[in-house]
C-alpha cells in the first residue's frame, strides 16, 4: 500500500504543476503584448507534466486523451488572434 501512497502523492504534486502552469499561461496570454516565449515554454512545461500523469496514472489503468484544443495544432500560437510569424496581433 505505501507504493500507491507514494503515486498518490506524485498525482496530485503533478495536478498542482499543471494547475500552475495552466496559470501562467492565461497570465501570459492576457497581457497586452503577449510573452511568446513564455507562453511556449509553459506550454511545453504542462505538456511534460501531462506526460508525466499518464505515465503514472497508467498503474491505475487510467489513459489520459487530450482534448483537440489542447492539441499544439490549436494552441495559442496557431490561433487568428495572434500571428506568430509575423509577430503582430490581428
Amino acid at each position: 500500500m505505501e507504493l500507491h501512497n507514494a503515486q498518490y502523492i506524485e498525482i496530485i504534486t503533478t495536478l498542482e504543476m499543471i494547475d500552475k502552469a495552466n496559470k501562467a499561461i492565461g497570465f501570459h496570454k492576457q497581457l497586452a503584448n503577449p510573452d511568446l516565449m513564455a507562453i511556449q515554454q509553459y506550454e511545453r512545461l504542462r505538456c511534460d507534466y501531462m506526460q508525466q500523469l499518464s505515465n503514472v496514472l497508467q498503474d491505475f489503468q487510467i489513459e489520459i486523451r487530450q482534448s483537440e484544443k489542447n492539441n499544439t495544432e490549436h494552441s495559442f500560437f496557431h490561433s487568428n488572434k495572434y500571428n506568430v510569424y509575423a509577430n503582430n496581433q490581428m
